[in-house]
């Protein structure tokens, strides 16, 4: 899912549909690829899918710093953005999450 999610984000091989990458790259995600997270997080801070949601990235690179090492020095800039309660919300929603397994 993570590998046909960058395909769509960046139109490599099927047209270009950002809705549809962030839907695979979460499905990903929630099926336990945490790797997947990190692309998520890129996505949701470009701007290509709707405003930068440095609170949401933050969340899901959180979630990949265990399996995914570039997502360490990510959520050091994109956490560092948030204020006290949206980055104790990032850290709880990352400490709650769980893949559907």
């Amino acid at each position: 899912m993570n590998n046909l999610a960058v395909q769509n984000e960046e139109g490599r091989g099927v047209s270009q549909n950002i809705v549809r990458a962030r839907q695979l790259y979460e499905q990903a995600v929630k099926a336990g690829f945490t790797p997947a997270a990190t692309n998520l997080a890129r996505l949701l801070m470009s701007g290509k899918a709707g405003p930068p949601d440095p609170a949401d990235a933050c969340a899901w690179l959180l979630v990949a710093k265990s399996a995914d090492p570039s997502a360490e020095d990510l959520s050091k800039k994109y956490c560092a953005a948030l204020d006290g309660p949206a980055l104790l919300a990032a850290q709880r929603h990352a400490a709650d999450w769980q893949p559907n397994r």
